[in-house]
Parts: structure tokens; C-alpha cells; sequence
């Protein structure tokens, strides 16, 4: 993983603009960044990348932070993170602005249109749930945000820009305690840009 994220940050480096583009004429934008549609030269190994401006670089330090947790989804119920890379001399965005910094990830699909099919409302649950489970909480979950792998047959979360890590109690054994004892115990870790993360107490939506 380390060699690819390098090799990628090597082209990138090079010229930006060379096998990389983006998934729109005027962008596709999350509400922290842009997607870009990314070659490694000459492997031909396509992938995606989000961008963003400096300024934002803790977004996606934290949404860094939510995939570690999740790495026994990665490549199942959310995209696999390939790492981050830096643009010295950035992409120039429509507008003005420039992307200086990149998150990159694998392939997922094609955005869900969740009200086609009962099936694919189910999948969407399976894997939401299943990221629950690892201890986030997406807090933004809507199609714009959702995936279908056709080759896996699953849907994708993405886009963990509002994400809460739900930390564990810090009571030394949860055994024996009530539910509503266990939710009190747990904190949230959100993002908190400019500047580090924050921790707020949890409230019972969250767990």
C-alpha cells in the first residue's frame, strides 16, 4: 500500500492534471471536497481520489481516522483507502480554488437511487449497520452517499465527513451493565476543522 500511495504521489507531483480529472466538468462535490477519477500510469490501476484546499486537510485527516477503524470493511462495505497525498502546486478547481491535498481510495460503484428496488433498501441497512457495528456513526446517510458494487453485489458507505467514532466505555468491565448504563459510557470523536478533533458526549441515536 505504501508503494502505491508513493508511485501515485510521484505522477501527481509530476503534473497533476495527467490522468487525473474530474468526475464532472464543474465537480462532483462533497461538502469538503471534490472527486477526482485517477490512472496510475502505466498500470492502468483505476481508482478515486478526494480532494481538498488546505484549509480542510483535518477533514480529511479525519475521515483517515474512520477508515483505520473500519478496515475489516474495507473492500466490502466501504472502499478500501489507499492513503494521502499532497499537491505542491494543487489542481486548479472551476472557480479558482486548488485542491493541495488527496484522499485515495478504490473504485466503489455508482451512486444508489435507494427507492428502485426493496432489495437494494436492505443492502443499504446491511451496510450501514455493519459500520455501525465497528463503532461509527455516519451521521449523512442518503443516496449521495451510497454505493452499488455490482461486482460484490453490496452497497458502499462513503463520504465520512460528519462521521462519529463512538470511543468504548472506560468502565473496566461492561459486563452486568443495563444498556442505558453502557450509552452513558461512550463518547463521540467528530471532526473539528480548523483544529483537532473534539470529544462530546453521546446521545442515544448514536449507539
Amino acid at each position: 500500500m505504501a508503494e502505491f500511495t508513493r508511485l501515485v504521489d510521484e505522477q501527481l507531483r509530476r503534473d497533476p492534471y495527467d490522468y487525473c480529472e474530474l468526475l464532472s466538468p464543474w465537480g462532483m462535490y462533497g461538502s469538503t471536497g471534490v472527486l477526482f477519477k485517477l490512472e496510475l500510469a502505466p498500470y492502468g490501476y483505476t481508482f478515486v481520489a478526494k480532494g481538498t484546499t488546505a484549509t480542510l486537510l483535518c477533514s480529511l485527516e479525519h475521515e483517515t481516522n474512520v477508515y483505520d477503524k473500519l478496515h475489516r470493511l474495507q473492500g466490502d462495505a466501504v472502499p478500501v483507502h489507499l492513503g494521502l497525498v499532497e499537491l505542491p502546486g494543487g489542481y486548479i478547481l472551476p472557480g479558482g480554488l486548488r485542491a493541495v491535498h488527496m484522499m485515495l481510495m478504490s473504485w466503489g460503484g455508482q451512486t444508489v437511487k435507494e427507492g428502485k428496488s426493496p432489495g437494494l433498501s436492505l443492502e443499504v441497512q446491511r451496510s450501514s449497520e455493519a459500520v455501525r457495528n465497528e463503532g461509527i456513526y455516519h451521521d449523512d446517510v442518503r443516496d449521495a452517499n451510497l454505493l452499488w458494487n455490482e461486482e460484490l453485489g453490496r452497497v458502499m458507505v462513503i463520504d465520512f465527513d460528519y462521521a462519529k467514532i463512538l470511543e468504548p466505555p472506560r468502565h473496566k468491565t461492561v459486563v452486568g451493565l443495563s444498556k442505558k448504563e453502557r450509552k452513558r459510557g461512550q463518547k463521540r470523536v467528530v471532526a473539528n476543522c480548523p483544529g483537532k478533533a473534539k470529544v462530546l458526549d453521546s446521545h442515544p441515536e448514536a449507539v
